[in-house]
This record gives structure tokens, C-alpha cells and sequence, in this order.
């Protein structure tokens, strides 16, 4: 079942690439498989790689509360789904600030040639953004913190599927390349490609060269 549409930037519905442009999603899985930057590929064979599109199947939320590891900082846990697969990803708050820094300051590099990456910029200037704790405050309000960087997290997650789908539309044309923003989140987010592979299998789009397969479901 596809994303949450409240995960989706209210541009990003425009920006769906149609499934019947067969050539467009074999370069797509090809892209997508460079992308990770990995040389275990050949070890799987692919069926209809236009069902390979994982930016539809993925969702994530933060957990309530934060927790402080062994260190004594704290670390804010993000649930992400990608179809069945599951896993969490723990991070700082100054990694929340370092991506939505690095996103603002691209973004507002391409905003006046690119229309979607200016529409994506006021998304994520819409956005609610903690600050940073001033250097004489004691100590922070975490709840306050934590919900707002939820937000944030949904904007993420609704920026990874825009980021990709203008990727994708850039394949076969040169201008607004918006590949290494796409993998930064991607990497944000905890996407891999052994995560990636699982829930291609997981689709039944994927399978290991190695093991028969039965006939598929029509």
C-alpha cells in the first residue's frame, strides 16, 4: 500500500511518473541500482522493474519522548517502513540541523531555475524547526523539541518522494540534478541497499539467481 498522502508535499501528486513509460523505469531501476553504490546487482534478476518504485511504499515517524545512550546525549528514534521492511534510526538533534541546513542551502541555490526544487524549499521553510539551545540555557524543553522535529520527519519523508521523482524525470534530459540531495536523505533516513533488495524481494520484483522461483501470480 502506497505512502500516506499527509507524508506528501502538496506538489509532489504532480510529479508521479506514469507507469506506462516502460523505458523510463528500466532506467530507473538502473539508476537506482548505481545509486547505492554496490557491485552485488548481478547477484539477482529483476521482473517488471517499473514495480521497483520504493518512494510510494515509504513512511516514517519519530517516537515520543527521546532517550540518552551511553554517552549522555540524546537520541531521538526514528520509526521507517518501506512495505513490510522495518528498522529504526537513531540520531541527534544536530543531525536533524545539519540535513535541513544542507537542504535549505541547496534548494535556495536551484529555487530560481527549478520550479520544484522553489516549491520544495517553502515546504521545508514552512516547516517548524527547533532551535538550537542557547549556551546559557540550562537545559532544553525535549517534548517541545521532540514534536517539532516529528514534523519535521514527516517533511523529510514527503521531500525524499519529490526528490526522486524529479530524478527520475531528469533521467532523460539534462538540467536540475537533484541526485546527491536524494541520496543524502536516503542515507538520512537509513536506506540501504540491503534494505532496498529486501523490499524488492518482498514485492517479488527481485529474486536471488541463486533460487528457483515459482511462477508468479498473475
Amino acid at each position: 500500500m502506497a505512502a500516506t498522502a499527509a507524508l506528501h508535499p502538496p506538489a509532489s501528486s504532480s510529479l508521479r511518473v506514469p507507469a506506462t513509460r516502460r523505458k523510463l523505469e528500466n532506467d530507473q531501476y538502473r539508476h537506482r541500482s548505481q545509486s547505492l553504490h554496490t557491485t552485488d546487482a548481478k547477484a539477482f534478476s529483476v521482473h517488471a522493474p517499473g514495480e521497483a518504485e520504493y518512494s510510494e511504499y515509504i513512511a516514517a515517524w519519530l517516537r515520543p519522548g527521546a532517550l540518552t545512550n551511553l554517552d549522555n546525549k540524546v537520541v531521538y528514534i526514528m520509526d521507517v517502513h518501506l512495505g513490510k521492511v522495518h528498522w529504526l534510526a537513531h540520531k541527534r538533534y544536530s543531525e536533524f540541523r545539519s540535513i535541513r541546513q544542507t537542504l535549505l542551502k541547496h534548494f535556495s541555490k536551484r529555487a530560481n531555475c527549478c520550479r520544484i526544487c522553489r516549491a520544495s524549499l517553502k515546504v521545508l521553510q514552512a516547516t517548524a524547526f527547533p532551535p538550537k539551545k542557547p549556551f546559557y540555557a540550562a537545559s532544553v524543553d525535549l517534548a517541545r523539541r521532540t514534536h517539532m522535529l516529528a514534523g519535521f520527519v514527516k517533511t523529510i519523508v514527503g521531500l525524499l518522494q519529490v526528490l526522486r521523482q524529479h530524478a527520475l524525470l531528469m533521467l532523460s534530459r539534462s538540467g536540475c540534478d537533484v541526485t546527491p540531495l536524494l541520496r543524502l536523505v536516503e542515507e538520512f533516513v537509513g536506506l540501504d541497499f540491503s534494505r532496498y533488495t529486501t523490499f524488492l524481494a518482498e514485492r517479488g520484483v527481485l529474486t536471488s539467481r541463486d533460487t528457483p522461483t515459482s511462477p508468479r501470480r498473475r
